[in-house]
């Protein structure tokens, strides 16, 4: 392993150090709040919809738990709206994390495991299927719930295509973001209004069935590709 690689894999390893820091530290937490959230989005006005963007952006880069600011976000603007800007935000924060651990992670990765091990062996032969199946691979782990910031890290140091992981991502995140935005704003509009009614409407019954639907579809996913 080169100089160069040493470096990067330190500041790669330094950077996650910081952040699951951040997710531990108790001032986060206290901070990302549904009030907070809301209060900044309202003072930024007419730039709220980029504010909103780039800080859900920043929280998935840090790996700060997302799912808070989608259902705020899912309270704060029109429905469909919200859906697209929760979209934005995770594809960019996903892309931005797969930059950084393509950037300082994936050399060190590449002479690791070019060792002669057997444990190394397998995990190469691991690491090559993912990459040959990596759009379909990335989408049937996105819909399996995997940790989302850990995929974002791992997969880009393997040798899988930054489009295969774009669109992988993108294709995986939307049955969950299409429930937890719907949802979301359903269940607020209840609370607010004090009517248990709003439940009952189309979009929360769409949101449980995908739900329901994107349980069973890494199997499903699974059986066709066969990877």
């Amino acid at each position: 392993m080169s100089k160069v690689a040493k470096l990067k894999l330190i500041m790669f390893v330094v950077f996650i150090g910081v952040a699951i820091t951040l997710v531990l530290s108790p001032g986060v937490r206290t901070f990302l709040t549904h009030e907070n959230i809301a209060r900044i989005l309202k003072e930024s006005g007419n730039t709220a919809p980029l504010v909103y963007v780039l800080s859900y952006a920043a929280l998935i880069v840090m790996s700060l738990p997302g799912t808070l600011v989608t259902v705020v976000g899912a309270t704060f603007f029109p429905l469909f709206k919200a859906f697209v800007l929760v979209l934005s935000g995770a594809m960019l924060g996903s892309s931005i994390s797969f930059g950084i651990g393509r950037l300082l992670g994936r050399e060190a990765i590449e002479s690791f495991l070019g060792k002669d091990s057997p444990w190394i062996s397998h995990l190469s032969t691991w690491v090559e299927r993912f990459e040959n199946h990596g759009l379909m691979a990335v989408a049937y782990m996105r819909i399996a719930y995997m940790p989302f910031s850990i995929l974002n890290y791992l997969a880009p140091l393997t040798g899988i295509r930054f489009r295969d992981f774009f669109w992988g991502t993108f294709i995986g995140i939307l049955p969950g973001s299409f429930v937890f935005v719907f949802l979301g704003n359903a269940i607020t509009q209840a609370w607010v209004e004090w009517d248990l009614s709003a439940l009952y409407t189309w979009k929360s019954t769409v949101a449980v069935i995908l739900f329901g639907a994107s349980l069973l579809l890494p199997k499903a996913l699974k059986k066709l590709t066969k990877w």
